[in-house]
């Protein structure tokens, strides 16, 4: 065999040299899933945009930061909200699905891209607006808690901008059989996307505004007349209209009480009956109607006995059972009448929440409408609650 040359053999010592060097530079190889950083970066601004390197101020720059949220981004922007939404803080926002809203539009048979006023492809503002809550940023956690109810930044009328403070048309939250999160029936998908202005939940469909509240009396009206029928609310809404207050109930009336939150505690007709002689239903339900023609005093009179008598039952703002929380409160009537107590109990095994209202029991709690809040009493109180004049 043939030994090396002086010459190559230095040529192989060199170029060996610079191998073990380039190795020793390269370090050894690491198992899987461990750091050799001793001084690692830090973990990654949840408010920030990595591939854009900047930070996710506003809603707008959030929806604007990812594809999953193009169609939402597109909506607001058509509906001319990307002004007010850049100037929000301290909110929480519902972002559907692309395919959710793909998927309302279809159903809406609303696939034209054509936008009339403050309606974009069937979506109108102000619920493109109930997809955001004003209650402050909300954690996964507040979610999964239990029920509750969160005012949302839409106003019962479409007004282009952000409802004010308590004016909001509410949602309500709950926890499903199945351990799931649904906003107004809606699942939420419990992975919160963050920016400086608030948290961001996608959700699996496109949140609806609710009905208003005299059409929620009206859904439990049967076509049958029958007062004595325990699933009708004929009655209450029949008082309601007496008392001169359907139009604000309705959303359809004049004024500023049309456009503001009310509650409302129903009672049922056969609660009612129970409640009162035929005579006191008859003048409360029909005394407006029948004097109005006749004498103005009486007339007068009717009207207000049968106000005085459905204030007990109207409350001024949007109250909430989830809200108030456990115990006694005290709630205010409809235009500074009354007071009504109000003491919540614990959660029930159908999981709504249980309580009182001045001494009635609650059937059915927080059941959200477009202009407040209503809630299902299980009897009426006698005439000794209102100035009843036979």
């Amino acid at each position: 065999m043939r030994r090396l040359g002086g010459r190559n053999a230095s040529l192989l010592l060199a170029l060996a040299l610079v191998l073990f060097l380039a190795l020793l530079a390269q370090g050894a190889p690491e198992p899987l899933g461990t750091d050799t950083d001793p001084n690692p970066d830090p973990d990654p601004d949840p408010d920030s945009d990595p591939e854009k390197g900047r930070v996710l101020t506003t809603f707008v720059d959030l929806l604007s930061s990812d594809t999953r949220f193009s169609e939402f981004l597109h909506t607001v922007q058509r509906l001319g909200m990307v002004i007010p939404l850049n100037r929000l803080r301290n909110a929480t926002l519902l972002v559907p699905t692309n395919e959710a809203i793909r998927r309302f539009r279809r159903e809406q048979g609303q696939d034209s891209s054509q936008a009339a006023g403050s309606i974009y492809r069937g979506v109108a503002d102000s619920q493109a607006w109930y997809h955001l809550i004003g209650d402050g940023v909300i954690e996964v956690g507040n979610f999964t808690q239990g029920p509750m109810v969160w005012e949302s930044l839409s106003s019962p009328e479409s007004i282009g901008y952000a409802a004010e403070p308590g004016n909001g048309i509410m949602l309500k939250t709950v926890v499903g059989n199945n351990g799931k999160v649904l906003a107004n029936g809606v699942p939420v998908i419990a992975h919160n996307y963050s920016c400086v202005a608030g948290n961001a939940f996608q959700i699996d469909g496109l949140l609806t505004l609710p009905p208003t509240l005299w059409e929620l009396l009206q859904a439990e009206v049967p076509k049958s007349d029958d007062a004595t029928d325990g699933g009708s609310y004929s009655a209450m809404e029949k008082l309601l209209a007496a008392a001169g207050w359907s139009g604000i109930l309705s959303g359809s009336g004049v004024g500023n009480e049309t456009s503001r939150m009310h509650t409302l505690w129903a009672f049922n007709n056969q609660a009612f009956s129970s409640a009162l002689g035929f005579g006191e239903r008859a003048y409360l339900l029909y005394g407006p109607a029948f004097t109005k023609d006749e004498d103005a005093d009486m007339h007068g009179e009717a009207v207000e006995d049968a106000r005085t008598f459905a204030a007990g039952y109207v409350s001024s703002g949007a109250v909430s059972l989830a809200r108030l929380g456990v115990g006694a409160h005290t709630v205010p009537g409809f235009q500074n009448r009354t007071r009504l107590d109000v003491i919540v109990e614990e959660q029930r095994s159908n999981g709504d929440l249980g309580g009182h209202i001045n001494g009635l029991a609650i059937g059915r709690s927080d059941i959200v409408a477009r202009n407040g809040k209503c809630l299902y009493t299980f009897s009426a109180a006698g005439s000794s609650v209102g100035c009843i004049v036979l």
